[in-house]
């Protein structure tokens, strides 16, 4: 026998459905003995939407329609008179191969009158207005609380200050000793650079991106100050790319220069853009010669563009995520981690890696040193090499991908004594208590923080320091960062209850500009709520992340809405681009690709593909491509 089925609209009162289905109920609970076919008849009559075909093809299990009570809950009406024993009865067991187990109470309704009122009217249809919810007045206090005015109108503004602040204070630093700068020689070497960009013709009045095609160096962090401080923005090349994914940035983007720095090998892609190898004599003779003219830096403003990092697009096609100064400078006061004038701070991340601009400029905001991990572009990740550089430079913090941290926590990392470390930060991907409990555990007073934030949102959105007596699996991801709004919201854009699961909107000043040079994708994803509604007329980042909100304000993630995107080692992956690469060989008829999860620490992207012919010796290094 089946399940009695219950029709049920989003747009049903309460009330309305006990109604509707109540005497139903309670007729087949008076008719348990009656024949099977007798009760699939009266069913299909009962529910003439519901075909006979169907109400077999439901059964889940071979089960009767079964009400039990159970007065238990009573017992809490009983007054303080009275005294209360309590047994714990074990009651996990079912006869059955599903138990759902619905409680009920009794009560005087010249008592609760009202009570029955809210609780029929508050949990409504979730198509009507919820007036009668304290959602919106909730979120907008918690959002209330992190605005901040910003000080700067530019980050060449905000390293101008702490270069005349501290001008002998180290700013940055090669872990192999080959560099090291201070503020004002950083300040003086990213002023030439930038002198030299504006007399060639880029930035100015106009916005320029530059292509930066180098290591993670001293060097590095000179290019992208001088692009900043010439009205440019930087874009960063990962230098081991497929040179058909570089020419496609470079296309998208518009580059007009790519700058590079002693690289081992020639720039791929020099018949589309024009290359400069800063490290070659000719160049630094003619950044000398700059240096004995007058400069001339234009003015920038807030809105001016300061980068583009560009993301995977389901397409096949990436998409450039448009950042402005406006954008960094607010990620600049969020205060997500304490940082202190002269902090040792690692440079470690992937410059390709969007949450690789914050390990570069916050610290820089706040008067500290950058220690840059030297590594050549085609180093295999070394967990060893990467213990060592952050004991022996003595790094007071550091930013990580979770898939990083999960490797040091297997090295045994932080069973060392590491005097010198206050404060690690996490990104990239959802973290689990087992991924941080060893750390918890060895080191308390280390502050872990886990953060969560879009490209397009600007690095960072959302920060929650871990307590070290934390015990939930899933780690939350936490409250919004300074001048960030952040609203659960259903499918209609409209507020759900506390706990309840939704899509994430992001507001604020650290929205990115849009896609570039797509509008028709900017505008399915940044929206506008319109005047009318609950938050007001704010533009909104569609995040495409289920998460649901604690009644604390905390937000914890439960998982993508597009199951085709994913996060793998801090990076976002759509695996529609992954297969439609494989499908553009000419053997390939069809391919799938998954995340296989290996274990707590090794996912990996692997990709299923049916072929034409056994002739594929050559498409192993096609997929390079």
């Amino acid at each position: 026998m089946s399940f009695v089925p219950l029709s049920v609209s989003p747009a049903t009162l309460p009330v309305d459905f006990l109604h509707q289905n109540g005497e139903d109920a309670l007729y087949q609970y008076v008719d348990l003995d009656i024949a099977d076919g007798t009760l699939l008849c009266k069913l299909s009559r009962a529910y003439p939407l519901l075909p006979v075909s169907r109400i077999y093809a439901s059964a889940l299990c071979a089960t009767v329609f079964w009400i039990t009570g159970q007065n238990s809950g009573a017992l809490g009406l009983l007054s303080d008179a009275h005294q209360l024993v309590y047994y714990d009865i074990d009651s996990d067991t079912t006869p059955r191969d599903l138990t759902q187990t619905l409680s009920s109470f009794s009560f005087n309704p010249k008592n609760f009158g009202a009570l029955s009122y809210r609780i029929a009217i508050t949990f409504g249809p979730a198509t009507e207005e919820c007036q009668h919810l304290d959602v919106t007045n909730e979120t907008a206090d918690w959002n209330d609380t992190n605005r901040k005015s910003l000080e700067f109108s530019s980050i060449g503004d905000m390293f101008w200050h702490w270069a005349d602040k501290i001008p002998g204070a180290m700013a940055v630093e090669n872990s192999d000793g080959s560099l090291s700068l201070t503020y004002h020689q950083l300040d003086q070497w990213s002023g030439v650079l930038a002198s030299w960009l504006v007399a060639q013709g880029h930035g100015g009045e106009k916005e320029t991106i530059i292509g930066v095609w180098q290591i993670r160096s001293a060097m590095l962090v000179v290019t992208y100050l001088a692009c900043l401080k010439a009205g440019c923005a930087y874009l960063p090349i990962k230098m081991n790319l497929p040179s058909e994914r570089v020419r496609a940035m470079l296309t998208i983007s518009g580059c007009g220069l790519v700058l590079g720095y002693g690289t081992p090998y020639d720039f791929p892609c020099k018949d589309v853009v024009q290359y400069m190898d800063l490290a070659t004599s000719d160049m630094q003779q003619v950044l000398l010669h700059t240096l004995t003219t007058s400069a001339y830096l234009p003015s920038v403003t807030i809105s001016r563009l300061s980068s583009l990092i560009f993301t995977s697009g389901s397409t096949g096609v990436p998409k450039a995520v448009m950042i402005q100064h406006i954008c960094l400078l607010n990620f600049l006061v969020s205060e997500y981690k304490p940082l202190n004038q002269g902090d040792r701070v690692a440079m470690i991340l992937n410059i390709a890696f969007d949450v690789s601009s914050g390990e570069i400029w916050y610290p820089l905001a706040h008067g500290a040193t950058l220690i840059c991990h030297m590594r050549p572009y085609n180093a295999p990740f070394d967990v060893k090499d990467l213990s060592s550089f952050l004991e022996e430079k003595a790094i007071n913090s550091f930013d990580s991908s979770t898939a990083v941290l999960r490797s040091l926590v297997e090295a045994r990392f932080f069973e060392k004594e590491l005097p010198s470390l206050r404060s690690v930060g996490l990104a990239g991907e959802a973290v689990f208590l087992a991924y941080i409990g060893p750390i918890l555990n060895a080191k308390p007073n280390i502050i872990l923080i886990n953060n969560y934030g879009p490209s397009e949102c600007t690095i960072y959105a959302t920060t929650f320091t871990i307590p070290s007596s934390y015990n939930q699996a899933n780690v939350a991801i936490g409250r919004t960062m300074k001048n960030i709004g952040a609203y659960v919201v259903d499918s209609d854009f409209k507020p759900v209850p506390l706990g309840v699961c939704g899509e994430l909107l992001l507001t604020g000043k650290s929205l990115a500009r849009g896609y570039m040079n797509r509008e028709d994708l900017t505008s399915e994803r940044f929206i506008w709520l319109g005047e009318d509604h609950y938050f007001g007329n704010l533009r909104a980042y569609r995040t495409g992340d289920l998460v649901h909100q604690t009644a604390s304000g905390e937000l914890e993630f439960i998982r993508r809405v597009e199951q085709g995107q994913v996060k793998l080692r801090g990076y976002r992956v759509e695996l529609g681009e992954v297969e439609r690469s494989i499908e553009q060989h000419p053997l390939v008829k069809a391919a799938v690709a998954v995340v296989c999860h290996h274990g707590e620490s090794d996912d990996r992207l692997i990709a299923y593909f049916t072929a034409d012919g056994n002739e594929l010796q050559e498409f192993p290094e096609a997929l390079k491509t």
